[in-house]
């Protein structure tokens, strides 16, 4: 593939994921679904006022990642948005929708996908990055990391979400 079909296709699938996660968190974040997604929620295991706080904060992150996205992608952001948008479309059969409204949405997931694949196919220099990084920073926002290494930062900041989640219903239990 030449460097320039290369690029243009970068280019293409950045504003591919920009779109799907600019728009998407629009509608999060604007409240303009919020009820169809508080269902979604609930199959999640979320309770409505939970669903309340987290639609606009779930907005607001998918709006960054779309925008982080287009100008600078990095491998770690687009292996969390095609996991997130992944998540977000097989939560539709199990609040019981039908299965096609899975398979519908595999473009907002394989597209941040096939992003992640283009980068890790190339080699992309490190001198992109800030020096003045931390080097433990520098690595996690290195366009180049390894699929392996996004996947563990990935499941590592899953872990600590679920963990505030835990966390924060346990002292509103109280």
């Amino acid at each position: 593939m030449s460097i320039t079909v290369d690029i243009q296709l970068e280019s293409i699938l950045r504003v591919g994921v920009c779109g799907c996660f600019v728009g998407h968190g629009w509608i999060a974040f604007s409240g303009a679904e919020a009820s169809k997604w508080r269902g979604y929620l609930a199959a999640g295991g979320f309770t409505s006022a939970e669903a309340v706080i987290l639609l606009p904060l779930i907005g607001l992150l998918d709006i960054a990642i779309g925008i982080l996205t287009l100008f600078y992608p990095l491998s770690l952001v687009t292996i969390w948005a095609a996991a997130w948008a992944f998540a977000t479309a097989a939560i539709r059969p199990i609040a019981g929708e039908s299965i096609w409204a899975a398979i519908e949405r595999a473009g907002n997931w394989a597209t941040p996908l096939a992003l992640v694949y283009l980068h890790a196919h190339r080699q992309v220099s490190r001198s992109a990055l800030p020096s003045w990084f931390p080097p433990w920073l520098a690595d996690m926002l290195d366009p180049s990391l390894s699929w392996d290494l996004s996947l563990k930062y990935v499941f590592t900041l899953i872990v600590a979400l679920l963990g505030c989640v835990l966390v924060l219903r346990t002292l509103r239990s109280r």
